[in-house]
């Protein structure tokens, strides 16, 4: 019975999530700069947002108090319904940073294609556990919001970090920039500015906190 169910919910989120981003204006303009090659990481960290925006929508529309038994997220149905979900996200947003990568790399006359990073199964597994161990699953919607959107964000993140880490690995001098968002936390002020990238460098860089909106990007173009 719960099977059918996580697939009934599965199917619908899918079914509207679809329908969203094939329509959307915005993925179009975005997919576009892909193609004449005017992209930039800021389209990157847009993508992921927009992404995160439709699966959210498909998932409070569909994913509900009356569709859950009892109301509740068991464990494997969010197992059997968000893991699915989030490595469709993740296909798609380090898709799209990848690409932006590779028109990076054309830009830098680097002659190597761009490069994504594996998907954060122990993170996926994480959101899982978190929102199954509510008994009302309607009261952390928004909570699993902002954690989707936290996820297809650090998504971008790591295919950036995996980027670096790849062109460091051939002799290529990669500088990362964490930008503050505009009202940001004071820790994440305190990580703005620029830093060299070594494989031993502290990661922390590279984190985000929920509802952050901090980005990160590289510039290269030079041999060490």
């Amino acid at each position: 019975m719960n099977d059918d169910v996580s697939q009934k919910i599965l199917d619908a989120v899918i079914k509207d999530f679809e329908k969203k981003y094939s329509k959307s204006k915005a993925i179009e303009k975005l997919l576009k700069k892909i193609e004449t090659g005017n992209a930039s990481h800021m389209d990157s960290y847009s993508f992921a947002e927009k992404v995160s925006d439709f699966l959210n929508y498909a998932i409070k529309k569909n994913m509900t108090g009356e569709t859950l038994p009892n109301g509740k997220l068991y464990y494997h149905i969010a197992e059997s319904v968000l893991t699915p979900l989030l490595k469709n996200n993740h296909a798609l947003v380090t898709s799209y940073a990848k690409s932006v990568q590779e028109i990076l790399n054309i830009k830098d006359d680097i002659p190597f294609k761009g490069v994504t990073a594996k998907v954060n199964t122990d993170r996926i597994e994480g959101i899982c556990s978190e929102f199954s161990r509510a008994d009302k699953f309607e009261e952390t919607q928004q909570e699993l919001a902002d954690s989707i959107e936290n996820y297809s964000l650090s998504s971008v993140d790591d295919t950036i970090k995996e980027n670096a880490r790849f062109l460091n690995s051939l002799g290529y001098h990669e500088v990362v920039e964490r930008r503050a968002e505009s009202g940001a936390c004071k820790w994440c002020r305190s990580l703005g500015g620029t830093y060299d990238y070594s494989p031993s460098m502290d990661n922390t860089v590279f984190k985000r906190h929920k509802r952050c909106k901090c980005t990160i990007d590289v510039h290269r173009n030079k041999l060490i």
